[in-house]
């Protein structure tokens, strides 16, 4: 089976998901990725880039390290539709308005409405960590 997990800047709410379910499933190919992989700054391409050398992320890695997994050379990677040639099941929990519209009616498509943990402290990504978990929990068969 493979999974694709979905958010805007490939840096939080994804990269969770892709961490928890590459260890609760880990027979599964999972692949993460952003509908808006840019700098803030910038706006130039973020796309290939470490989320080790991304700035914000070191919560991420740092909730997910709790769990026992470590995530620091995931990647960051731009969305796009041929990504969706043979996937099994997309998980989105970028903002609707941040979602393309190729996706929008995407039959294999599942919207999951979770915070940006973006700017928050250490507390706000565990618990954003611990609803992922708890949906990925009480949507096992989803990945089964």
């Amino acid at each position: 089976m493979k999974i694709l997990t979905i958010c805007r800047a490939n840096v939080g709410r994804s990269q969770m998901l892709a961490g928890l379910l590459q260890k609760m499933f880990p027979g599964r190919t999972i692949i993460s990725a952003g509908t808006k992989v840019v700098s803030s700054t910038t706006g130039e391409s973020m796309h290939g880039t470490y989320l080790k050398d991304t700035k914000g992320a070191e919560k991420v890695i740092d909730v997910l390290k709790e769990e026992g997994i470590g995530w620091s050379g995931a990647m960051r990677t731009q969305l796009t539709p041929e990504m969706l040639e043979g996937i099994d099941r997309v998980i989105v929990m970028s903002e609707p308005e941040h979602i393309p519209e190729y996706l929008k009616n995407y039959p294999k498509m599942i919207y999951w409405e979770v915070a940006d943990p973006k700017g928050t402290p250490i507390e706000g990504h565990r618990e954003v960590r611990d609803k992922i978990k708890k949906l990925v929990e009480e949507n096992k068969g989803l990945f089964e």
